[in-house]
């Protein structure tokens, strides 16, 4: 592995994103085709504001492979803090038709649509997202608003399901915190082995057989941060249902 790579992928996950630029910029210059390097090299630049020369590594790392949908969707994201929504749309468009069982690909080109006024085909493709991914609370919760908006009598209880679901969510995200202090209780040894608090893959893990979605992880990557906290959840759907003015 490259050594650079390496230490450009360590400062990029401890959020030091102009040092991993540097980094991915070496590795990139040792290997001008690595798709992975041209890709972390993107992110870092998208992770900087540098939104144009992000677009330029996405495009580059499209023409390497031009089969990843997760390029596909990051470069639609970048689109979209340039409000280059038609844009977003065609990759986001690219995304689901690589990934057609990905309910993430729905809601995500479902956002898109719902700004752009295509509220009808907003909607289909939440309901796909749903149907896909049950569990799904944000798309549950933005269905219902599209729904309530355009007079459907299903919104409340739509809205009422993600409540619902969310509520659900954090229990196991109290469940995983309350494990997680137990077991700082243990030895040094064993407290060595513990991940990170509000660490997303091991809440997800708590339930898995209950909640087997990926979508709803997915989620919380598109354009924002991930949460992890109840109050930024919050003011998520707060902020959500303020844009659709329902609130």
């Amino acid at each position: 592995m490259n050594p650079y790579f390496t230490s450009a992928v360590q400062k990029f996950e401890s959020k030091n994103y102009s040092a991993a630029l540097v980094d991915f910029e070496k590795a990139v210059k040792a290997e001008p085709r690595n798709f992975a390097f041209i890709l972390g090299r993107a992110r870092a630049k998208f992770k900087l504001e540098r939104f144009e020369d992000s677009l330029l590594d996405f495009d580059k790392a499209l023409t390497i492979n031009a089969s990843d949908a997760n390029t596909y969707s990051e470069r639609a994201v970048t689109y979209v803090h340039l409000s280059r929504f038609e844009l977003a749309l065609q990759d986001f468009n690219k995304a689901q038709i690589i990934e057609p069982q990905n309910p993430y690909r729905y809601s995500s080109r479902a956002y898109i649509k719902a700004k752009i006024g295509d509220l009808k085909g907003a909607m289909a493709d939440y309901q796909k997202a749903v149907e896909l991914d049950p569990e799904d609370a944000i798309a549950m919760n933005n269905l219902g608003m599209l729904e309530e908006q355009m007079g459907y009598e299903s919104a409340k209880e739509r809205m009422k399901k993600a409540d619902e679901l969310a509520k659900d969510f954090f229990k196991d995200m109290d469940e995983f915190e309350q494990k997680e202090q137990a077991q700082h209780s243990k030895t040094d040894k064993e407290n060595a082995q513990i991940e990170p608090k509000n660490s997303f893959p091991e809440i997800r893990k708590i339930n898995r057989e209950k909640r087997k979605s990926y979508s709803w992880k997915d989620h919380f990557k598109i354009v924002f941060e991930i949460f992890n906290s109840k109050t930024v959840f919050a003011e998520f759907i707060t902020f959500v249902k303020n844009k659709f003015g329902l609130k």
